[in-house]
């Protein structure tokens, strides 16, 4: 995960609504007040502004979307797989010097970070359809997105601290 943060942030996609990040946790109430502070309240707010300025209210359903896919995924993301890769290395290990420079399929000494890197960029230019020439464009939208998100964290840290403060000495 990090890995694929550090190359976003170095060829970050142009129309992103919110910085990119990853929380793993197999907690399952961690997973959801995160859920809640992190996709539900957003998405509500966002929401709320675009009904106010007459746009159609999208994010809360795109936010349901995603929340039914990670579940769909936790089983798999969570438990560990343990696959027989025997035939593979036998067949590996019968390929002659000469077919194995044309043949090979040994994977352990790619650069996952490379290949990583070429993903991010198919899918910034082949998916989104987005110039690669215009990353300086995508840079500073990151930084105002950035700049918005902590600000917004900040601000409902702040008002969840004072809800918090405020019930703890009413009663």
């Amino acid at each position: 995960m990090n890995i694929l943060s550090s190359i976003i942030k170095e060829t970050p996609f142009e129309k992103t609504l919110w910085v990119p990040n990853t929380i793993l946790t197999d907690n399952l109430l961690i997973f959801y007040v995160l859920t809640i502070l992190l996709h539900i309240l957003p998405a509500i707010i966002f929401d709320s502004v675009l009904y106010v300025s007459g746009r159609r209210p999208m994010l809360l359903k795109l936010m349901r979307r995603l929340y039914v896919a990670n579940r769909a995924v936790s089983y798999f993301s969570f438990h560990e797989r343990k696959f027989d890769h025997e035939n593979r290395l036998n067949l590996l290990n019968s390929i002659s010097p000469n077919d194995l420079e044309e043949f090979s399929f040994d994977y352990t000494s790619s650069d996952i970070r490379e290949y990583c890197r070429h993903c991010v960029i198919g899918a910034k230019q082949f998916i989104l359809h987005e110039d690669m020439n215009r990353l300086d464009i995508a840079h500073a939208h990151r930084k105002r997105i950035y700049l918005f998100a902590t600000i917004f964290e900040t601000t409902i840290l702040i008002g969840l601290l004072w809800i918090i403060y405020k019930y703890m000495y009413s009663l």
